[in-house]
C-alpha cells in the first residue's frame, strides 16, 4: 500500500517469489514501476489506487504491507476497515508506523497500543503485536545526516544544494523528535 515507484515491492517479490500487487495514487510512479518491471508482470502488478478509497474486491489479499504510507490517508479508521475487508480470513498485515507527539501531548500516546494506528486497528477488532524499531530509526536518521554532510561538496558541484539542505533539515527535524522522546516507531503485525 503506497508503493511509489515499486522498488521495495520489487525487492519483496524478488526475495519471496510471491504474487504482489503494488498500489499507489501517483500515476507517474505506477507507470515507472510497470515499465521497470515489465518482465515480471506475471506475478508483480502495479496499479493506481487511492488509499482513501480502496476499490478492491473483498478478501482478495492474504497479506498487506504498508511501510510509512498510512500517514497520508484522510481517515485512518476508515482505511483500517477497508484493509480488513480486502484481507482474506487468516490473512496478515505488516505495517511500519511512527507516531510523533507535540511537547504538550501526553507521552502515553506513544505507547504501542495508544498510537493513532493502534486505535484504528482496535476499533475494527484487528488484533496486533508490535515490535519497537525506534532505536533503528534513530540510527537511520543519524546515518542519513552523516552521508548528506559527507556529500555536501558533491551536492554543491551538481547545483543541488537545495536537495542537501532538504536532507539535513528533515534529518534534524526527525532526530529532534526521537531524541526528545516524542517519537516512537513500531512494526504492527496484524493477524
Amino acid at each position: 500500500m503506497g508503493c511509489g515507484i515499486g522498488v521495495v515491492t520489487e525487492y519483496i517479490y524478488d526475495l519471496t517469489g510471491a504474487h504482489i500487487t503494488g498500489i499507489d495514487l501517483a500515476a507517474e510512479a505506477i507507470r515507472s514501476a510497470q515499465e521497470r518491471t515489465k518482465g515480471k508482470k506475471n506475478r508483480l502488478v502495479f496499479q493506481e489506487g487511492d488509499l482513501n478509497n480502496l476499490d478492491l474486491p473483498a478478501a482478495s489479499f492474504n497479506r498487506i504491507i504498508a511501510i510509512d504510507t498510512l500517514y497520508f490517508v484522510d481517515d485512518l479508521e476508515r482505511l483500517a476497515d477497508q484493509m480488513k475487508a480486502i484481507l482474506q480470513p487468516n490473512g496478515q498485515m505488516g505495517i511500519f508506523y511512527s507516531q510523533m507527539i507535540r511537547p504538550e501531548d501526553s507521552k502515553e500516546l506513544l505507547l504501542p497500543k495508544k498510537t493513532k494506528l493502534a486505535q484504528a486497528l482496535k476499533k475494527h477488532n484487528l488484533d496486533f503485536q508490535t515490535f519497537d524499531y525506534t532505536e533503528k530509526e534513530h540510527e537511520l536518521w543519524l546515518k542519513e545526516k552523516q552521508v548528506a554532510e559527507e556529500l555536501k561538496s558533491e551536492f554543491e558541484a551538481e547545483g543541488n544544494i537545495d536537495l542537501y539542505n532538504s536532507r539535513i533539515e528533515e534529518s534534524d527535524y526527525v532526530l529532534k523528535f526521537i531524541e526528545s522522546g516524542r517519537s516512537r516507531r513500531y512494526l504492527y503485525h496484524v493477524r
